[in-house]
């Protein structure tokens, strides 16, 4: 089952998917710059509680990471149109 946390930082509110999975020994947190998307995996007796404080103990990392960058801001300037 997966279910979203939201992270509030500079960025905006940055949704987090949480993920279980049976064989995950650990939490672990990506950042996927290609779905443009953060995951969170727990193992199956982690709790939402222990998920939140280990993202809270991340903000920063997280807000780093969901700031936009440069090729974004130019992948923006290329998608409008030009005046005239």
């Amino acid at each position: 089952m997966t279910q979203t946390l939201t992270i509030e930082c500079a960025a905006g509110a940055v949704p987090v998917r949480v993920l279980r999975r049976a064989n995950a020994r650990r939490l672990r947190l990506v950042a996927d710059p290609v779905r443009r998307e953060f995951r969170l995996t727990l193992p199956p007796r982690a709790t939402l509680g222990t998920a939140r404080a280990f993202l809270d103990d991340h903000h920063g990392w997280i807000a780093e990471r969901a700031q936009p960058s440069r090729a974004d801001a130019l992948r923006a300037r290329l998608r409008d149109p030009l005046p005239g």
